[in-house]
C-alpha cells in the first residue's frame, strides 16, 4: 500500500496486528511531511473479505474500507469500497487515484 513502488515516499514505520480487533499504523514521509495512517480490523473472513477503519491522523477523520474477493476461473475479482466521511467529498478523485495505484501495484506483485 505504501512505499516508493507506489509513490514518491519513504516508509518510516509499519506495525500491524492482523486480527479482528487488531490495529495497524503506517507512517510514511511524503514531500517532507510525516503522514500516519491508522485503523482497526473490523472483519476478516479469509480469503474473501476484509473490513477495516482508516484514519489519516493529521486529519482525524475516519472512514471504513471494505474489500471483497471473489474467485474466478483464472484468478479473482477484488472489489474495494471506501466509505468516506462527507467532509472528504471534494477529494474523491484523488482518493480513487490512490487506491487505483495501490491495487495496480498489488496486481503486478501477484502476477
Amino acid at each position: 500500500m505504501f512505499g516508493p513502488a507506489i509513490r514518491d515516499e519513504e516508509i518510516v514505520h509499519l506495525a500491524l496486528t492482523p486480527k479482528v480487533g487488531g490495529s495497524f499504523s503506517f507512517l510514511v514521509t511524503r514531500n517532507g511531511e510525516d503522514i500516519e495512517h491508522v485503523g482497526k480490523y473490523l472483519e476478516i473472513v479469509r480469503p474473501s473479505r476484509l473490513v477495516f477503519t482508516w484514519i489519516v491522523t493529521k486529519d482525524s477523520i475516519g472512514s471504513r474500507i471494505l474489500v471483497d474477493i471473489v474467485p474466478g476461473e483464472t484468478g479473482c475479482e477484488l472489489t474495494l469500497t471506501h466509505e468516506l466521511h462527507p467532509s472528504w467529498a471534494e477529494q474523491v478523485g484523488q482518493i480513487e487515484g490512490a487506491w487505483s495505484k495501490m491495487l495496480n501495484a498489488l496486481a503486478v506483485a501477484l502476477g
